[in-house]
């Protein structure tokens, strides 16, 4: 988890207009895209590594949570053998 503070109370000292911190916060969850690769790109490789992340806007901070794996998970099919 990265937790950056300043969150919906940083636009005032900003002075950014009421609710574009969680617009931003929204955008960056919903955009996908980083550096070279697309959407799409970005999406299935999270997909297919189990990674998840989610960007949160509150009064106090910006969150950011990443969720993935610890173990060694291949990806294995039904009836394989493990």
């Amino acid at each position: 988890r990265l937790v950056a503070p300043g969150g919906r109370e940083a636009e005032k000292k900003l002075g950014f207009k009421s609710g574009s911190m969680a617009v931003g916060a929204r955008a960056m969850q919903e955009g996908g895209a980083f550096g070279p690769w697309s959407r799409e790109q970005v999406e299935l490789f999270c997909v297919d590594h189990l990674l998840m992340v989610e960007i949160n806007c509150n009064e106090e901070s910006l969150t950011i949570d990443f969720v993935f794996p610890t173990t060694n998970v291949g990806n294995v099919g039904f009836g394989d053998n493990v």
